[in-house]
């Protein structure tokens, strides 16, 4: 997939330079301000945009790329041709009619931006500047169409609508992908550091609010304090970057042609936001004043070529790596109906047809989970004997919700009930109502996955069911990660689970959450045919021999119990639920 991108990176990159070079010398004739916002629209589409796209392209494990990121690479080479064409005629309809492909393939690029930051299974702050580059560079793409239909955009005229399309691609398509390949860069050698987390969070979020500056100082018609103060955080966060880079990560870079283009967009920068900080200063207090045709002059250009371009390239040159896991987690293929009941495997036509192979629990081997932090034959033959033999035992559930979670829980449980599927009790099961078991394989070609069984679990009393799941597991990077799926309406809900052996291998624990620390594919995932986004839901099951001390007494059958298990969740970091379990043998 990489010499894929390359290819199209040299066509795109080639087609853009060439109908920027073209453009270029036909603008000499007429020369003005306004012809040159024009050659800055112009390089940050046909130039920096496939530039920095192939340096944050998607590619998942198995060597493959969103749809997105196809038509993206596919249609560049036509949209600067466009953009050229849309500036050789007046503005109008025929004109913001052919603006339509930059404003097209913007809303592409940042969907694609949308599409990064919903499927990783972690959340960097490295990735997350890449990502919000991406959604950014659409702003450019809203504010060129309406320039070259009318001139005119949200109560704004005049220079200012070219003028924020320029800025929009150079701050989407430059500044943030390159704070985000510093990032990159700082966990090759080290980690982020508290100094570089500040900057990225300012500079990804200083652009937004001088956005809503400008548009206060237009209500106002003065210039409004927002605005100075958004240009100000600006500066800074761009300022620190530059010199972060020159303190410390200069030292990290091997290439002597990428350090010294590096070197010289970090320097570029400080000459530039100190215009752009003197530019709205000076507007503010009217002690001094810059004229936007000097602005463009120097700021535009210098900030464009000599800041973006420069530090694009450099970046291109070294190609920092994302940390973590590529994308492409295997998830199953079947999704819900509007009501999942306990025969929903068996309407839909996924039971295996195999009469020669009959699981009787969640895995077949427990041992193939092993790692380093996963010794599964130092666990207790119980534990093990549980996951492989799950038909031969029986549950019982005692929920505690958080108080402050008592009434969503009841909308919760009749959503819940309503679809028959994820029915988690509202509270304490009585010893009538304990939890029975079913496993059935169920057709791998159907499902997508590989040596998939379902796990049916129904309230014994009333055979209403508790959860209707598909188990199954993958391997990446020489760990093999659990790998359940629940159907729910429209698509399905997927819990990727790294396993671990906790209190001197006395325990096992399945864990969603995702760190540096324990980076991988876990995690809980929603999925449709359309997207697949990471959910802010964490859940950890830990299950033990015997009673611990992190399982209260009253909250598990003591008597008949050979396991017990607790089941923590959280929503956005906060702890909402937990599940204790008594199991024993049927």
């Amino acid at each position: 997939m990489k010499p894929y991108i390359q290819h199209h990176t040299r066509i795109n990159l080639s087609v853009g330079v060439i109908v920027w070079g073209v453009f270029f010398f036909v603008s000499l004739n007429q020369w003005s301000y306004l012809s040159q916002i024009h050659l800055l629209i112009l390089f940050g589409v046909a130039i920096l945009t496939p530039m920095s796209l192939q340096l944050v392209m998607p590619i998942s494990r198995h060597d493959t790329l969103p749809i997105v990121a196809h038509i993206i690479l596919r249609i560049q080479p036509i949209v600067p041709v466009l953009i050229a064409v849309s500036f050789l005629l007046s503005q109008g309809e025929a004109s913001g009619l052919i603006a339509l492909g930059w404003l097209v393939q913007s809303g592409l690029i940042a969907l694609l931006g949308a599409v990064r930051w919903m499927m990783r299974s972690t959340r960097t702050l490295e990735e997350l500047c890449i990502d919000a580059g991406l959604v950014f560079t659409s702003v450019s793409g809203i504010w060129f169409f309406f320039y070259r239909l009318s001139g005119e955009f949200f109560g704004f005229s005049g220079v200012l609508v070219p003028l924020t399309a320029a800025h929009f691609v150079t701050i989407g398509m430059g500044a943030l992908i390159i704070a985000g390949l510093m990032g990159r860069q700082l966990r090759v050698s080290s980690d982020l550091t508290r100094t570089y987390r500040i900057i990225a969070w300012i500079t990804i979020i200083s652009p937004m609010l001088v956005a809503i500056g400008i548009t206060h100082t237009n209500l106002i018609s003065a210039v409004s304090i927002i605005e100075v103060f958004g240009v100000v955080l600006l500066s800074a966060s761009f300022v620190g970057l530059a010199g972060y880079y020159l303190l410390k990560i200069r030292t990290t870079i091997q290439n002597p042609i990428a350090t010294i283009c590096l070197m010289l967009s970090a320097l570029t920068l400080f000459i530039t936001m100190a215009l752009a900080l003197g530019y709205s200063v000076g507007r503010f207090t009217t002690l001094f004043y810059f004229a936007i045709p000097d602005m463009v002059q120097w700021h535009g250009w210098l900030n464009a070529i000599g800041f973006a371009g420069l530090g694009v390239l450099g970046w291109a040159i070294v190609k920092p790596q994302p940390i973590g896991h590529a994308y492409g987690i295997p998830f199953s293929r079947i999704n819900g109906r509007y009501k999942i009941d306990p025969t929903f495997y068996e309407s839909i036509g996924a039971i295996a047809q195999n009469d020669e192979y009959s699981p009787n629990g969640l895995v077949d081997n427990l041992v193939d989970y092993t790692t380093p932090d996963c010794q599964i034959n130092n666990l207790s033959p119980s534990i093990i004997r549980f996951y492989e033999h799950t038909n031969a035992h029986q549950l019982m559930v005692y929920p505690i919700w958080a108080q402050s979670f008592k009434y969503p829980a009841r909308l919760y449980k009749w959503f819940a009930q309503r679809i028959n599927q994820m029915n988690l009790p509202l509270e304490p099961e009585t010893d009538a109502r304990t939890i029975q078991s079913h496993i059935m394989a169920l057709n791998d070609a159907i499902d997508g996955r590989n040596n998939v069984r379902a796990w049916v679990r129904t309230y014994t009393e009333s055979d209403e069911v508790v959860y209707v799941a598909g188990y199954a597991s993958h391997i990446n990077k020489n760990r093999r990660y659990m790998n359940i799926s629940f159907p729910l309406p429209f698509g399905h809900i997927t819990s990727i689970l790294r396993l671990t052996t906790q209190h001197n291998d006395t325990s096992l624990s399945l864990s969603s959450i995702n760190n540096l620390a324990t980076i991988g594919d876990q995690g809980v995932y929603f999925v449709t045919p359309l997207l697949t986004i990471r959910l802010p839901f964490n859940e950890i099951i830990d299950v033990y021999n015997t009673r611990s001390d992190d399982i209260p007494a009253h909250t598990v059958n003591l008597e008949n119990s050979t396991l017990f298990a607790r089941h923590q969740m959280w929503f956005f970091g906060y702890p909402f639920l937990t599940l204790y379990y008594s199991i024993w043998s049927a």
